[in-house]
């Protein structure tokens, strides 16, 4: 398995777009792809055309599952075409980093 993060902090430089092109390059070469969307602007959710109203769980609700309960991939994974698949985000991403939980606890 091969993980690819697509960073940068300034806005508009192409990471959404670069994403789902190689997300969908791999996929269209036939391997398993899953494309993860951590931002809260969901923008890979639009650019791949899934409704954003739809999206029922997301990579917040991921984050925030119980291990132990597990998680039911096909509730928050959204098929996009043979072998891709996507992770959306929503603006409740948003939430979870301002929550006082999601913050590391300081060792002070």
């Amino acid at each position: 398995m091969r993980v690819f993060a697509i960073v940068n902090q300034k806005g508009g430089s192409g990471k959404t777009t670069t994403a789902i092109n190689l997300a969908a390059v791999f996929a269209a070469r036939g391997k398993r792809t899953l494309l993860v969307d951590l931002d809260p602007q969901s923008h890979c959710a639009a650019g791949l055309g899934v409704p954003e109203d739809e999206i029922e769980f997301s990579v917040s609700e991921a984050l925030l599952a119980e291990h132990e309960r597990g998680l039911n991939l096909k509730s928050v994974v959204w098929e996009v075409a043979r072998d891709f698949q996507l992770l959306p985000s929503t603006m409740r991403l948003a939430a979870v980093e301002a929550s006082p939980k999601a913050r590391p606890r300081s060792s002070a």
